[in-house]
């Protein structure tokens, strides 16, 4: 009711001197699971943390904060421009990130986040405000369906394109997308003859450096097809199609230069250009071409990932892993596993001498007894450290009839560390017997 009531004294107040207001949605990542988790009394506890962030994050007089809904709060901002909407948007995710909130376990982050809608306009009546509320919350809906952990913005009745400079409608980009989890990028289209041949990036994020297993640097250096020569360029018409005549459009494609499957969305970013969201598809990918309903199951596991090999007890060859896996051993993608491992691709070459002849007598089980196994082993993570794992281990037979086992992978190095802790020396020998 407070915030009611000094709307309608800033609303006139702003139309009248025709400034430009923002509105801020915002709304807790996984708050469901988080009371599913911890409880509710924690969850209220958890909700009075980030409101006192949030609120300490607002510092204007004039700027109005409020909580919205269970676990949704609104804010507006008063005579800001949109690229300091933008920031302010980006401060407000900070702060919330930066309290270290101990996350569920069903989450994608460690602590807990939230996610950000931001739009910008001129108001002429208290029914744009309206407009202006519910454009932000399809903003926010569209930041939390997107990656979480991130800024999703709009501005309601923008000037023309023709009046923003690429320059400018750059640095708004680096200000939403810099510091988001999800893969983004803006490309600039090279033709001839009125067709794609190839395409040079303008501006990637961190999560898409990543994704492209190269530093931004490199990646502006040369062109698309220069770092991948032998990539598939079907994708390279819708590219043109959206950069020279706008919309949006979405597909799918397979990357083989990294080994990967992506969706990607694509949207007019600026005449000859376009901006570019991108998300690694791979796990569903494999899911689907390996026509199993346990698989589904199987990538609901947090704490490890899939592997998938030969059954052969001698010479198991990684054949897939997901990317819970890849990242939990300190490697980008699945290429960058097999590069690094081309000298021993067999699995055994990866983990620890003491534990190959436990993890070959399981391989050899599978081979008569398709029932679920496990084991518990160290895998050798890229900078050569040892990790533990528990693998629950179980017989599939693949589109080709050709038999696989596929791997569960709990990572329990944490448990075992804190177990160690727990378990009293003897003689001296505090080793832990498994």
């Amino acid at each position: 009711n407070g915030y009611s009531l000094r709307l309608e004294e800033l609303i006139p107040y702003s139309i009248r001197l025709h400034v430009p207001v923002a509105v801020i949605m915002i709304d807790i990542d996984y708050f469901k699971q988080y009371n599913d988790t911890y409880g509710h009394v924690q969850g209220d506890e958890c909700l009075r943390k980030v409101a006192a962030a949030l609120s300490g994050s607002i510092h204007r007089e004039n700027d109005l904060i409020c909580r919205f809904g269970g676990e949704e709060f609104q804010i507006l901002l008063c005579d800001v421009h949109p690229s300091d909407a933008i920031k302010v948007g980006d401060r407000l995710r900070k702060s919330v990130a930066d309290l270290k909130i101990p996350a569920a376990n069903r989450s994608a982050s460690p602590f807990v986040t939230i996610s950000v809608g931001v739009v910008s306009t001129l108001l002429t009546s208290m029914d744009d405000y309206h407009k202006l509320v519910r454009a932000a919350d399809d903003e926010l809906y569209y930041a939390k369906s997107h990656g979480k952990n991130m800024i999703s913005f709009r501005e309601l009745n923008p000037a023309p394109s023709s009046d923003l400079s690429l320059e400018d409608k750059l640095e708004h980009a680096k200000l939403i997308y810099d510091s988001i989890p999800f893969p983004f990028a803006i490309i600039q289209i090279q033709a001839k003859d009125g067709q794609a041949c190839d395409f040079s990036y303008v501006y990637v994020n961190e999560a898409c450096a990543r994704l492209e297993c190269r530093s931004r640097n490199i990646l502006y250096r040369k062109s698309f097809l220069s770092h991948y020569p032998d990539a598939d360029t079907r994708r390279l018409p819708a590219y043109y199609e959206t950069a020279m005549h706008g919309g949006r459009q979405m597909f799918y494609d397979f990357s083989p230069e990294r080994s990967k499957y992506l969706k990607i969305e694509c949207f007019q970013f600026y005449e000859g250009y376009c901006g570019c969201l991108i998300e690694d598809v791979t796990d569903q990918h494999y899911f689907e071409l390996y026509g199993n309903n346990e698989l589904g199951l199987l990538n609901q596991v947090v704490n490890g990932g899939i592997l998938l090999t030969s059954y052969q007890a001698d010479f198991p060859e990684v054949i897939y892993m997901n990317s819970r896996l890849l990242h939990a051993l300190g490697y980008c993608s699945l290429s960058e596993y097999k590069l690094l491992s081309a000298d021993s691709l067999s699995f055994l070459k990866q983990l620890h001498p003491d534990d190959t002849h436990t993890f070959q007598e399981t391989m050899t089980v599978f081979s008569t007894d398709d029932t679920v196994r496990s084991c518990i082993i160290r895998i050798r993570r890229k900078d050569g450290a040892w990790l533990w794992f528990m693998l629950r281990g179980k017989l599939i037979i693949d589109e080709h009839k050709n038999p696989l086992n596929l791997f569960t992978v709990y990572h329990i190095t944490r448990q075992l560390k804190q177990l160690g802790q727990m378990v009293p020396q003897v003689d001296g020998d505090s080793r832990i017997s498994l």
